[in-house]
């Protein structure tokens, strides 16, 4: 297909790893896009399952549908935010989707993106997110919980600003990763996912963004079904531990790099709660036991209460 301005390429990016009982869907609801001009890249994180193999027959049976299809993968397992870079390398698109392998885009989400895009004209929008159907389990409709809106949030406020954004991100997250359709200009700007939280991608490339003045742009429509299950890769947890692996790796990474935008009082509190749940990892206190976790929250209280208050007001 021809370059067209109006109707740019856009490479959706599947991220796997052991995502065999799913990732079915998730090729199927690429290949159902309503948009035309679209590459399928698959990056698999060396999953040990025959994920791989499904993709590879799939391609073979599907590859016609796009302007081009990829398989890549790792021979060692590197995280997740080194999956979604080694799909960006591999791609070659002006627009960038990334969903995981177990996840569903809507048929019509691209095409609502890209028709917004070039409706808007505004060389400002280059990362635009938006709202999801969730669902337990099966993405079926009696498992379909109730939507929850977005809209209100300052995050997707159309007068924010990306600073304005960027200290709201620092408090928490309401932006669906899977959601997000992300201009390459902006990671050609800003660089990829930083590798080193193995089991978090999604606040430190939105911080990363709006800390280099990328405003996030909201479009109120749900465009991925989002699948909660406990066989989620960062919901993963050893059963001897009450605080997951994932949770102990954020607080560490988070401590290193944003403690210090926090004003001092908050900075403080912050600290106590992050400090509370990395000292109780080290000293081997992090123990699915009943005294363990009421000994945790004492130490939390009231730290979290406080904390809590500086967090609403930037929602």
């Amino acid at each position: 297909m021809k370059k067209d301005p109006k109707h740019p390429l856009v490479s959706i990016i599947v991220i796997t790893y052991n995502s065999s009982k799913f990732v079915l869907e998730t090729l199927e609801s690429a290949k159902d896009q309503t948009y035309e001009n679209v590459e399928l890249i698959i990056s698999d994180d060396s999953s040990n399952d025959n994920t791989v193999e499904i993709c590879e027959n799939w391609i073979k049976e599907n590859k016609t549908r796009f302007v081009r299809a990829q398989l890549v993968t790792a021979k060692v397992n590197q995280g997740i935010p080194a999956n979604c870079n080694r799909g960006i390398k591999n791609a070659e698109g002006e627009w960038i989707r990334i969903v995981a392998g177990d996840d569903a885009l809507l048929p019509h989400s691209t095409q609502k993106y890209i028709d917004y895009i070039n409706e808007q004209e505004d060389p400002d929008i280059q990362v635009l997110h938006s709202n999801v159907e969730w669902f337990n389990g099966s993405l079926s409709m009696e498992n379909k919980k109730p939507l929850r809106p977005l809209s209100h949030f300052k995050l997707n406020d159309p007068t924010a600003t990306a600073e304005d954004q960027f200290q709201i991100l620092l408090r928490s997250n309401k932006v669906l990763a899977g959601t997000l359709i992300i201009k390459r200009a902006v990671f050609n700007k800003i660089g990829l996912y930083d590798e080193e939280p193995k089991l978090w991608e999604d606040r430190p490339i939105l911080l990363k963004m709006t800390q280099n003045g990328i405003k996030l742009h909201y479009l109120d429509f749900c465009s991925l079904k989002y699948r909660k299950h406990i066989s989620s890769i960062q919901k993963q947890k050893n059963s001897e531990k009450f605080l997951p692996d994932y949770i102990v790796l954020k607080s560490t990474y988070y401590y290193k790099h944003y403690l210090k935008f926090l004003p001092f009082f908050e900075r403080f509190t912050k600290a106590v709660l992050l400090q509370r749940i990395i000292w109780f990892d080290k000293l081997y206190l992090n123990k699915n036991k009943f005294l363990n976790k009421i000994f945790f929250r004492i130490l939390g209280f009231p730290w979290a209460h406080i904390s809590n208050r500086y967090k609403k007001k930037y929602f």
